[in-house]
């Protein structure tokens, strides 16, 4: 599977569109050599100087008040984190149970990693932990929860070579009607793999038309 990911959720007081930044995400890098820090997390281990990708909801659709309040943004940073629950200092047993959410070693766990996002993030946005109105963290153990994610990854079969391209499932499948779309398909993980692989099951279900369609963008 791909690597399981941590996101910190923040609204913050500030008008970042107001201030001018940009409609963009940031990817902010601690060193060029990245796999340092997967080898990290795969040994369940968090690393002290994380990769923050970071993106704001409240840039992307300014318009949704649902977002944000006036005044406020919505931010969201992102890293690769250990899908191991004793990672995180809880167990098995616990997930199952739901009694992780109140583990106060999970607690403090999810704070260490929302402080070290801060952090990193501040480079592009300086000043930023004074303006934190509110702050929520997700876990593998939240993704695995909520969607059912083996391992808590937000990206499905990891794309390694042996995993890449027809190595994966494509849309059609030995039932008939039964046709699957997602990051673990062929087109790949992210939205726009989720995305194109929605394309690619709506073509073989009424035709080739779809995926003209899209392509010459005369939907």
């Amino acid at each position: 599977m791909a690597p399981a990911l941590g996101v910190a959720y923040f609204g913050v007081r500030r008008d970042l569109r107001a201030e001018g930044l940009p409609n963009t995400n940031f990817w902010i890098h601690p060193t060029y050599d990245l796999e340092p820090l997967y080898a990290e997390a795969r040994g369940g281990r968090f690393h002290t100087r994380p990769v923050c990708f970071v993106f704001s909801s409240s840039l992307k659709d300014p318009g949704n008040r649902r977002a944000a309040p006036e005044g406020y943004s919505n931010l969201e940073l992102v890293t690769v984190v250990p899908s191991q629950p004793e990672a995180w200092g809880t167990t098995l047993q616990e997930m199952a149970d739901g009694t992780y959410e109140k583990n106060p070693i999970y607690l403090q766990t999810k704070q260490e990693l929302a402080e070290r996002l801060l952090a990193a993030a501040e480079r592009v946005l300086p000043g930023l932990r004074r303006d934190v109105d509110c702050c929520e963290v997700s876990s593998p153990m939240t993704h695995t929860r909520f969607t059912g994610s083996t391992g808590g990854t937000s990206y499905g079969i990891a794309l390694i070579p042996k995993q890449f391209l027809f190595h994966r499932p494509g849309p059609a499948t030995e039932i008939g009607g039964l046709y699957i779309c997602g990051a673990n398909s062929v087109a790949g993980h992210g939205i726009p793999g989720a995305m194109w692989s929605g394309v690619l099951a709506a073509s073989r279900v009424v035709g080739d038309q779809v995926l003209k369609s899209v392509m010459t963008r005369s939907v």
